[in-house]
């Protein structure tokens, strides 16, 4: 949310509003998915189709945040390509948050933790 909001030369987004509206200036340049972490707050995406889906973040003690952005994309990608759009954000922020719950980059066990703890819809 503050690279989203430093691209449109704002300051970070701090609301689902603000961070939908720079999400559909992202699409209407060419994008086809925006993809926006919201640290503890989960993440949003605006997928090609219009549709918009939150996702909190799980509870958990921050450890280190390095790479939990990256994670989080990996998770959403890996994932996109057999599932869904819910499901690839739901894997999206759990690797992402099960790699900031970490003093390094998650593992595929950290992760499914995260999952069966349960990340769910805003």
């Amino acid at each position: 949310h503050e690279e989203l909001g430093e691209f449109f030369g704002r300051g970070p987004l701090l609301n689902e509003e603000d961070i939908l509206a720079a999400a559909l200036k992202l699409q209407q340049q060419g994008a086809r998915n925006v993809l926006v972490s919201r640290g503890a707050d989960g993440a949003v995406l605006l997928d090609e189709n219009g549709r918009q889906h939150m996702m909190a973040s799980p509870k958990g003690k921050l450890v280190n945040s390095v790479g939990a952005g990256d994670s989080l994309v990996a998770g959403f990608f890996l994932a996109i390509l057999t599932q869904d759009y819910e499901e690839a954000l739901r894997l999206g922020v759990a690797a992402g948050s099960a790699s900031a719950f970490k003093d390094w980059l998650a593992t595929s066990d950290d992760i499914d933790k995260i999952i069966l703890q349960g990340v769910t819809n805003k």
